[in-house]
């Protein structure tokens, strides 16, 4: 029975025209136990509607200026802007790590730990903080029960294409 489903999925992937089948097919295919997570998405959609928005990046720059001004705006981090001086002070709403890097952990390494114990209360700036780790990091969430301490959802840079969007910048 698995391999005739395989077959079918494969043959309407192939002849699918439409992005989003092809995009959650390759969810699917890679990532079957991950794709109910990524479902789980769709309560952001327009959740904030004609909202303005910040998106803080983690350059050294940050650190020299006054980001007490953002703490009632909504605010999205990304990567090392959690060891901003200010980072709980302006109590961010979404948080991403996107470096695959970060999850390259050597619990020997004193440096990576850090770095794991970083990650892992990043959600004490803001206990409804929205954390979002590459699905491709699932099985690294659960192994360091990182989901056991803050809101944990996940994201498939593909995505961004049968969102609406036709182009991604880097």
């Amino acid at each position: 029975m698995n391999k005739i489903f395989f077959k079918v999925l494969k043959a309407l992937y192939f002849r699918s025209k439409n992005l989003k089948t092809i995009v959650l097919f390759d969810i699917f295919k890679k990532h079957k136990k991950m794709y109910a997570p990524l479902k789980n998405n769709k309560k952001f959609f327009n959740c904030h509607k004609g909202e303005r928005c910040f998106i803080l990046g983690n350059g050294p720059s940050l650190k020299c200026e006054d980001l007490t001004p953002l703490a009632d705006e909504y605010v999205f981090t990304v990567n090392q802007a959690s060891r901003l001086p200010q980072f709980k002070d302006i109590k961010p709403n979404y948080h991403f790590w996107v470096d695959p890097v970060f999850f390259d952990i050597d619990e020997n390494n004193p440096e990576d730990v850090e770095l794991l114990n970083t990650m892992i209360s990043v959600g004490d700036a803001n206990p409804e903080l929205q954390c979002f780790f590459p699905i491709q990091q699932f099985d690294f969430i659960k192994l360091h029960r990182i989901d056991e301490t803050m809101n944990v959802n996940y994201f498939y840079t593909d995505l961004v294409f049968f969102e609406g969007y036709n182009q991604m910048n880097n």
